[in-house]
């Protein structure tokens, strides 16, 4: 009866280990089509995903996906361990069982970063989305120009203070919102008054 048991569950996940083999696979068959990404994933699916999310992670005054990371890393290393006891054990039934659970996790985790936020590294370049033209340009330039963005950051930096410093997140949205707004008007006014 425990060998039985033990083979339906090597079964149930050698299924799930396939199936979700074949999810990733189709993941990234249509990665290879940018246009496609751009268009049902970064324009369609993603956003819900950033209205959902965004609210419950801006909970934290941290990175979630930093602290994901070192979890995953602490129960990889943890899996090892419990392994290589088995092993010693010789308890190589157990092993297998493990060892497909761990690639069951491996292949979920692996899906939901692809689905919540990792098909953005297949979107069209922003040189694409934004037809702009291959110039020619060289390394004094490209020098010039972080040098040009480093003395502007830093003179931004120079003219904040404590006050600005102790804003909320929603304060700097809001402020956000109303310079880019004031921005916008300002364009209309000015193009307007030379036509």
């Amino acid at each position: 009866m425990f060998n039985k048991d033990r083979n339906k569950t090597l079964k149930v996940k050698a299924v799930i280990i396939l199936a979700l083999a074949v999810s990733i696979g189709l993941l990234m068959i249509f990665a290879d089509y940018p246009q496609y990404v751009e268009h049902y994933y970064s324009e369609g699916f993603y956003p819900i995903v950033c209205y959902l999310l965004h609210p419950l992670l801006n909970i934290f005054p941290f990175s979630v996906g930093d602290i994901l990371y070192v979890l995953v890393i602490v129960y990889l290393i943890y899996a090892l361990y419990r392994f290589i006891k088995l092993l010693l054990k010789k308890k190589f039934i157990q092993c297998v069982l493990r060892v497909a659970g761990i690639i069951i996790k491996i292949q979920a985790a692996i899906l939901i970063f692809y689905l919540f936020w990792g098909m953005n590294y297949f979107r069209p370049s922003a040189g694409e989305r934004l037809n702009l033209r291959d110039t020619s340009y060289t390394t004094a330039n490209l020098k010039a120009v972080t040098s040009m963005l480093i003395d502007s950051a830093n003179a931004t930096r120079a003219r904040l203070t404590a006050a600005d410093l102790a804003q909320d997140n929603s304060a700097i949205y809001q402020t956000a919102v109303q310079a880019i707004s004031k921005l916008s008007n300002d364009s209309l006014s000015h193009v307007s008054s030379r036509c």
